[in-house]
């Protein structure tokens, strides 16, 4: 079921914070074809978006989920063509971070929240 809040509120944070975000890119490896055990090179889909580097606060960090070093990835959802998934690579700022679980967005789906490793 779609939320109500979606759409317009979602278009509406990603136009107020467009100007303020970075351009950014998420990065998805997929798997090769061929035999389970040996599949075939993989290709990476690249996406184009805009989002905002942030920390976790000392509180949030509990050392399983959220471990000392990570930092907290904000991604208008509006910019990006896709949902992130864990795996994927987020690259922002000249920086690389691995996209860890769990990742979170708001009830408008208007920004992505993604646990970045490096």
């Amino acid at each position: 079921m779609v939320s109500p809040l979606e759409g317009s509120i979602a278009a509406t944070i990603g136009k107020a914070f467009d100007k303020i975000s970075y351009a950014c890119t998420v990065a998805r490896i997929s798997t090769g074809s061929g035999a389970a055990h040996k599949p075939g090179a993989g290709t990476a889909t690249d996406y184009a978006c805009k989002g905002m580097i942030d920390q976790f606060s000392t509180r949030e960090i509990d050392g399983t989920l959220i471990r000392l070093g990570d930092v907290k990835v904000l991604i208008l959802a509006t910019s990006l063509a896709t949902e992130p998934k864990p795996g994927d690579k987020v690259m922002i700022r000249g920086e690389t971070y691995n996209v860890c679980e769990p990742i979170r967005t708001d009830p408008a789906k208007a920004v992505w929240e993604l646990i970045g490793r490096a």
